[in-house]
């Protein structure tokens, strides 16, 4: 990263590269027998560039300029023993290999924009950005049990202007608020070996009000927050005959509030506490369940498949309704640095793990609790911490599948690590 000052602003430039490979195996049967598992092997090169003028922020009008770029060239190798395959009609497989992937999957995109702002008061301010962004994604893909491994080539485009609109208000000299319109932009895709055509951009519109105060001589700090968001062609990863793939939901919807606080009882120990209210389902939605090819809607279809489901009403994969978290921090002065002694409970209610909502692939409502011991030096490049996280070892699933009904509509849970004690050591040069 460097930094420039220029024109009384500042101008930022930021070169990053990454070079990464990962396997990943996991169980496709939920068995000890080697009946099926999924393999993947996935090699990267990505680029990262971005350059940022920011101008001097003393005056009433301010502004913010910025483009930047990314490129990955991705390579995946799908791996799918399968002992035996009911394909119904008294047809059986036995002992084949999906393989499938891309050779490879190329992104390229790039961005401009920018941010603006206006002090017509000390108090009163008005805000705006603007975003382009255009996305350009290529793939040669394969699958053998599609069509015998044969290459598919494809190249998608994306381009969309996002914005952003606001103002803010010093009630107090403790208490601002503001209110917020944006919209946002999550570029399309291709679920690598399904030879399925691109999923569509994701975009939503958000409305938010919030307000952030200092009270009591500024031992209590509050921000709450409510919003209420629009999506169109949501996507969602879906498992879709044999394979896992991302489709796009019709409309969701999403709001909910967040409570934030910190209570400061004395100089060395605060108290922090969080809470949420979040409530998401599909407007309209209707797909097929693979685990569960016969119960449907007679007379609907998506692609190939003769009748689907709908699902408007279904709450959003990964969205508990409520959250809280509860923390106590108790510092400790040393002659070198500082000691942090901490507890934190984290709670939530249940969660779907996918757009079906069912109980079997959920975790009801439960709570983690934490215990820590931090140090941190004086000029804070050295650190270190002791923890025990989940100390009571409650059993937590962190996602379960239900594959498809062509081997047993197995539901493939992955469980959250249980209790935990280690230690950790940090130097910042």
């Amino acid at each position: 990263m460097l930094n420039w000052a220029l024109g009384g602003g500042n101008l930022k430039a930021l070169l990053s590269y990454a070079d990464s490979k990962l396997l990943n195996v996991s169980d496709g049967d939920g068995t000890a027998a080697e009946d099926t598992y999924a393999s993947f092997k996935n090699t990267a090169r990505q680029t990262y560039n971005e350059l940022i003028y920011t101008s001097d922020n003393s005056k009433p009008f301010t502004y913010l300029l910025g483009v930047n770029y990314f490129r990955e060239h991705l390579e995946q190798a799908i791996e799918v023993p399968i002992a035996e395959a009911p394909l119904g009609g008294g047809v059986t497989l036995y002992n084949i290999t999906v393989f499938g992937g891309a050779v490879p999957l190329i992104t390229t995109s790039y961005a401009a924009f920018g941010r603006a702002q206006y002090a017509f008061t000390r108090d009163f301010k008005l805000f705006a950005g603007l975003r382009y962004t255009r996305d350009k994604k290529s793939i040669v893909q394969y699958n053998n049990f599609i069509n015998g491994g044969a290459l598919q080539s494809s190249t998608s485009k994306w381009d969309r202007l996002t914005y952003e609109l606001g103002a803010s208000y010093a009630f107090s000299p403790t208490l601002d608020g503001y209110l917020k319109y944006s919209t946002g932009f999550k570029g399309g895709g291709y679920s690598a070996g399904t030879l399925a055509p691109s999923f569509r951009p994701e975009t939503n519109a958000n409305y938010e009000a919030g307000l952030k105060g200092n009270f009591f001589n500024r031992a209590l700090q509050a921000n709450l927050a409510t919003f209420y968001m629009k999506y169109d062609d949501l996507q969602v990863n879906q498992i879709v005959g044999v394979s896992s793939s991302v489709t796009n939901a019709a409309k969701a919807t999403v709001y909910g509030v967040e409570l934030e606080t910190s209570l400061r009882l004395a100089d060395a120990l605060r108290i922090e506490w969080s809470g949420a209210y979040l409530n998401t389902s599909f407007d309209r939605f209707q797909t097929a369940d693979s685990s569960r090819p016969t119960t449907c809607d007679p007379g609907t279809g998506v692609g190939n498949v003769p009748c689907s489901i709908d699902l408007s009403g279904n709450a959003l994969p990964q969205s508990p309704k409520y959250t809280s978290s509860l923390g106590g921090y108790y510092d400790i002065p040393t002659s070198t640095g500082k000691v942090t002694l901490g507890a934190r409970y984290d709670w939530k209610s249940r969660v779907y793990f996918t757009e079906f909502n069912l109980p079997i692939s959920s975790q009801k409502s439960v709570g983690k609790l934490n215990l820590f011991l931090n140090y941190e030096s004086d000029n804070g490049r050295l650190t270190g911490s002791l923890f025990v996280k989940n100390v009571t070892n409650e059993q937590v699933k962190g996602n379960v599948i239900v594959v498809s009904s062509i081997i047993g509509s197995l539901a493939l849970g992955q469980y959250q690590p249980g209790r935990q004690v280690g230690m950790s050591v940090g130097y910042h040069f």
